[in-house]
């Protein structure tokens, strides 16, 4: 008897070293969140921070995640306005290579490229991922395709003047993204967010959230309402 009761003490032992382990292993790295209105925002107003915690992605397994709000299609919706091609996946392409461009930087080339249409929350919604074989760290990024809402939330006659500013102050009901890959009240894009944030962040040991300063006085004024 006295044999078994020690073995099964070790036993219980072994269980919470191998516990102790895994949370180690789960908790270890943090994650973080750039969120802006624009593809381009993250990398031209917030480029010195965002740089670094993609260093520190491949470096310690942490996270970067960017969630960008609208299509940034300046009116012309799924169209080429003045360009020759549609405007919003132009500014995509390039907000991607410019996050291909920051990993690449890292010295951590060997990376696993996704890009899918995942469903959360009973909404669809574009993410990309750039997945380290070495680590869990790695890049990964949702595009909500809204439409633009203009220099003042006006938004454009164009795409039914919709805007996340009207959304917010509960002058329209929904918005729809501009490529119709879904459509949203107020509190369901308030959800797919905190989804986002929770899909992304859980296991992890911070969680950190970057967002453009609200000043609207200050540095900000008049910008990105």
């Amino acid at each position: 008897f006295k044999k078994g009761a020690e073995e099964d003490i070790t036993m219980k032992r072994l269980i919470l070293v191998g516990l102790g382990m895994l949370m180690a292993c789960v908790t270890r790295a943090d994650v973080d969140f750039y969120i802006n209105a624009h593809a381009d925002d993250a990398v031209l107003f917030m480029g010195e921070s965002l740089a670094e915690k993609v260093m520190l992605s491949a470096k310690d397994g942490n996270k970067v995640v960017l969630i960008t709000a609208t299509a940034g299609d300046a009116g012309a919706g799924t169209g080429n306005g003045l360009g020759v091609a549609p405007n919003y996946l132009a500014r995509e392409q390039g907000h991607n290579q410019a996050l291909q461009f920051l990993w690449g930087r890292t010295g951590a080339h060997q990376a696993k490229m996704t890009s899918t249409l995942l469903k959360l929350g009973g909404k669809s919604v574009h993410r990309g991922q750039i997945q380290p074989m070495t680590n869990q760290g790695g890049l990964a990024w949702y595009s909500l395709r809204l439409p633009d809402g203009n220099l003042e939330g006006q938004g454009y006659v164009s795409t039914g003047q919709q805007s996340l500013a009207k959304l917010n102050q509960m002058q329209m009901i929904k918005i729809t993204a501009v490529d119709q890959s879904a459509t949203y009240n107020k509190q369901e894009l308030i959800q797919l967010l905190q989804d986002i944030v929770i899909k992304e962040g859980r296991g992890h040991k911070v969680v950190r959230v970057h967002l453009a300063d609200q000043n609207q006085t200050g540095f900000n004024a008049g910008d990105h309402s």
